[in-house]
């Protein structure tokens, strides 16, 4: 078995490319497989097979890659799996045979007859005659055999694609990740006041969520507070109440600020304001 990519759109689209280690993509002709794509980098991801599997790995691109719609910079991928680099679209498909590219199929060239020469059997010549020759005829003609060589730039061969089913593909993408995955339990306590997180400003303005308990994620990757916007880190920041104070904590200060200033944690206080990227949000106490 072995994992392709098909091109989705773009004049490349529904060309088939096998996955090699190391390959590259981007607008560089120095890639592995180069696109004329203005939202692209000249080296944008790379992919690699690791123990876990297939993985696709941002090269420091500005905006990193979409995964399953999900924007990202590193993720291991399985068939059936969705990838947007720039504005080209990608689905990894697993195959029974890897296709020939058009460069292998060239310098491989059509199939040559081999002439078989049968000289008159011992015992049968006759004194003063030179033997005759026999040529036995092979029973494929030139035409069945010969065939014309692949040019470069048209498509390999297809190759049957075996797509799994949802469960399948959810099954070997649990198994494949599983490894990974480390069980992290948190203490959640409830606060001594109820709180709230107002957006003002963003792709999400006026949306308020009520929060009775902590500790809780505020991000893309949070579990029931997701942020919708792209420019937002995976968790933006943290709310926790300790002893008798609600904090906020954050991995990026550089991108999370908290009423204007870059903090790692610090208390929070009524109508405190953090911002990052295109959004607002604000702080408050439920009296």
């Amino acid at each position: 078995m072995a994992f392709v990519l098909k091109i989705k759109n773009g004049p490349k689209a529904n060309q088939i490319v096998p996955l090699k280690p190391g390959m590259t993509i981007g607008r560089s002709a120095e890639t592995s497989l180069p696109f004329d794509d203005p939202k692209m980098s000249s080296k944008h991801i790379q992919f690699k097979l690791t123990a876990e599997g297939w993985m696709a790995i941002d090269l420091g691109s500005k905006n990193g890659f979409r995964f399953n719609g999900e924007r990202t910079k590193k993720s291991l991928v399985v068939s059936g799996s969705y990838l947007k680099v720039g504005d080209t679209e990608f689905e990894v498909l697993q195959v029974a045979t890897p296709p020939k590219t058009p460069t292998q199929a060239r310098m491989q060239g059509p199939p040559t007859l081999k002439t078989q020469v049968n000289t008159i059997a011992k015992g049968s010549v006759v004194p003063g005659k030179r033997p005759e020759a026999t040529v036995i005829q092979p029973k494929t003609s030139v035409t069945e055999m010969t065939q014309p060589p692949v040019e470069l730039g048209e498509d390999p061969a297809p190759v049957k694609i075996e797509r799994l089913e949802w469960p399948e593909y959810f099954a070997q993408f649990i198994q494949m990740s599983s490894e990974k995955v480390k069980s992290r339990p948190k203490e959640i306590a409830p606060f001594s006041r109820a709180v709230q997180l107002s957006v003002l400003k963003g792709l999400q303005t006026e949306t308020v969520w009520t929060l009775g308990y902590g500790p809780r994620d505020v991000g893309p990757h949070s579990v029931d507070l997701v942020i919708e916007d792209p420019g937002a880190p995976p968790i933006c920041f943290s709310v926790f109440q300790k002893d008798d104070d609600i904090y906020f904590v954050t991995d990026r200060p550089d991108v999370v600020l908290l009423n204007n200033a870059s903090v790692k944690t610090d208390t929070l206080e009524d109508g405190d304001l953090i911002s990052f990227a295109s959004t607002t949000i604000k702080f408050s106490f439920i009296e």
